[in-house]
């Protein structure tokens, strides 16, 4: 009997963390919630506060409250030297490092477990959804009717979305542009690409079947960023294999042959990123207000050369660029560099690869393996505003808080054709940043 009520136990644990990162993912890039993010955002904190509480987790640590404290600082400092500062402003590490340390303390590093297999679900029955959506007609009739029909009771931009799967794009050939629950197919991809590093970290496959299904799907997204990052991710592997080394060679030629053939020839990669890179380039140039990743790279580097040890634009009510407001300057590690400057920026791409690196050594990964994701994954927060997400400031939080991180075994649970596997890994260390 106490088995029994064990298992219901462990069972409801497991829905509820599943819930969890449902109102993660829900909050960070459903379309569902555009203009009630602030609103959802408040209730989201208080959630996992009052979850931490019943939990009985440690709400704090020193660690973050330093980093907190030093936002802060920040802002007051663009604050006296720019102007521009508001109550808002000041919760703005609040959502970005202490909403993720409440996951962190709630779920641990089994975060990536729920992560995983939530998104591979996703991945999965939205692309069943796509596929009859492209090909016949009556589909996408009716899914574009059931949108609109919940479009008044949702806080999306317009009728894109039922919150558990969003309309694709065009994509310039028959099939449309897998969005999957996601903003847009660009954002759809990197959620994959980060479901595939942690899933070579627990099963050391690059090509493990859940690996290959994700590959397939992120080519149903027609995004040139998906392309580019599977690509390199696809060669390391290879790489990394062990087979002959002729055939290797071959495969390596093969896959290049294929990668500049497909980037020639597809509009959405040769022709998209010409074009994007002289229409952008021009915005800067000439002044004029733009979006997009070369617009906000550049942008971004301007602003960086004005106010290199501070930064400038923490708060979104900062005038960033002669008076006028810039929001894509949040992409990437140039975001970071532009709205906090470079000692902050290097503190947190340090404390980042240190996080990354912990989790490589926790499950006996090559370093190496641990170096190329995080290039990857830099590469990949350079195109979207996904650098403050939650999945994606983990890692920050956990090379934030090593020095509490006392392992005695720890226990991995993700599903692996359909069949439950648990890894042990038996070290007793505490690990020191």
């Amino acid at each position: 009997m106490v088995i029994s009520d064990g298992n219901k136990f462990n069972k409801t644990k497991h829905r509820l963390n599943y819930f969890i990162i449902i109102v993660i993912l829900a909050f960070c890039d459903s379309p569902f919630f555009v203009f009630g993010k602030k609103n959802l955002g408040i209730i989201v904190i208080l959630f996992l506060f009052l979850f931490a509480i019943i939990r009985r987790k440690k709400l704090i640590t020193t660690q973050v409250s330093l980093v907190i404290l030093s936002v802060w600082l920040l802002l007051l400092i663009q604050w006296q030297i720019f102007g521009g500062l508001n109550l808002q402003s000041m919760a703005i590490p609040i959502w970005n490092i202490y909403m993720p340390y409440l996951v962190y303390t709630i779920l641990g590093l089994s975060f990536f477990n729920y992560l995983l297999n939530t998104v591979y679900f996703v991945s999965i029955y939205t692309s069943v959804i796509w596929l009859l959506q492209s090909t016949i007609p009556g589909v996408n009739s009716f899914i574009a009717r059931l949108m609109e029909i919940v479009y008044p009771y949702s806080w999306a931009d317009w009728p894109r979305t039922i919150f558990v799967y969003s309309m694709p794009r065009k994509s310039g050939y028959f099939l449309l542009r897998n969005s999957g629950a996601f903003h847009e197919p660009g954002a759809f991809s990197i959620y994959l690409i980060l479901a595939i590093i942690i899933n070579t970290i627990y099963t050391k496959n690059g090509f493990d079947k859940k690996n290959v299904i994700m590959f397939l799907i992120i080519l149903t997204t027609f995004s040139t960023t998906g392309y580019i990052l599977m690509f390199i991710l696809i060669a390391f592997f290879i790489v990394k294999k062990r087979i002959n080394i002729l055939l290797k060679l071959l495969i390596i030629l093969v896959a290049i042959s294929i990668s500049v053939f497909s980037y020639r020839s597809a509009m959405f990669l040769e022709e998209k990123i010409e074009s994007q890179y002289i229409t952008q380039t021009e915005a800067v140039e000439e002044g004029d207000i733009g979006r997009g990743r070369f617009f906000s790279f550049l942008i971004s580097w301007k602003i960086f050369k004005e106010n290199i040890v501070f930064g400038k634009g923490i708060s979104n009510v900062n005038p960033i660029l002669e008076g006028k407001q810039i929001a894509t300057i949040s992409y990437g590690f140039m975001g970071i560099l532009a709205r906090y400057g470079i000692l902050w920026m290097v503190f947190y791409m340090f404390v980042f690869y240190k996080g990354i690196q912990k989790l490589h050594t926790l499950y006996s990964v090559p370093k190496y393996y641990g170096i190329v994701f995080y290039i990857v994954l830099h590469l990949s927060l350079s195109t979207q505003a996904f650098f403050y997400d939650i999945p994606f400031v983990f890692f920050f939080i956990i090379g934030l808080n090593l020095s509490e991180l006392r392992i005695k075994y720890y226990k991995s649970i993700f599903f692996s054709d359909n069949k439950q596997v648990t890894q042990i890994n038996p070290r007793i260390q505490k690990f020191k940043l």
